[in-house]
Order: C-alpha cells, then structure tokens, then sequence
C-alpha cells in the first residue's frame, strides 16, 4: 500500500485519502494496535474508491484490498486474538518435507520451463 500512497498525484480525493487511510491501517494493524472494525472499515474505504478517481491508480489500489480482506478476513481476525496460523508442510519434489513456499516456487519453475518453446530445434 505503501506504492499506492506514494504514487498518487493526489488530484483526486478518494486516491490521496484512500490510500493514505489503507497504508496508516494496515500498518497499524499490523504492528498490533488494530480493532475488529478496521477489518470493515478497509473494505468500505476501498469500496469507496473504486471508480471514483481520475486514474486507475485508485482502483489499483482498492480491488487487492478488497479481495485480500474478503478471502482471509479469518487471518485478519485470528491476528487481532493474537493467533498463529499453522502452515502445513507439504511433501516437496524430491521426497523431503518443505515449506508451502518453496513447493510452490518448486512447481511453478516446473512450469516455467515446460511452457518455454524450445528454440534449438528451429
């Protein structure tokens, strides 16, 4: 968020405001010092800017927020109780366990290198 609030002209309101109060949020947020009602308010602030600036800049701004605290509003609320979520390990591609992150960067170079044409043949 902090792209989005430095990057704004701030010609039009909804952009600087938005922005502005989404980035003093989340950062709020995370560091600890958030309330249940900022889940909501992030939401309705970003509700408010989309479609309503000069710029997609706005939108940009407003639509992964908008997403990200629809479908991981349990994440934000199990961080205000102070919970940790627990990550699965998963079985990685040479047979040891590893982090969902890495087995995911795993597939995806897998994928990478299967979607490349090969040239050499030309």
């Amino acid at each position: 968020m902090k792209f989005y609030q430095h990057e704004s002209c701030g010609w039009c309101i909804p952009c600087r405001e938005g922005t502005d109060w989404l980035k003093k949020t989340l950062t709020r947020f995370h560091a600890g010092g958030g309330v249940k009602k900022d889940i909501d308010n992030m939401y309705y602030l970003s509700e408010n800017m989309l479609g309503r600036t000069f710029c997609p800049l706005g939108d940009a701004a407003a639509m992964p927020t908008m997403a990200f605290v629809k479908k991981f509003r349990t994440e934000f609320e199990d961080h205000l109780e102070g919970k940790r979520r627990v990550r699965l390990k998963k079985q990685g591609a040479v047979g040891r366990p590893a982090t969902g992150v890495r087995v995911a960067h795993i597939r995806s170079r897998e994928c990478e290198l299967n979607a490349r044409p090969d040239y050499t043949n030309a």
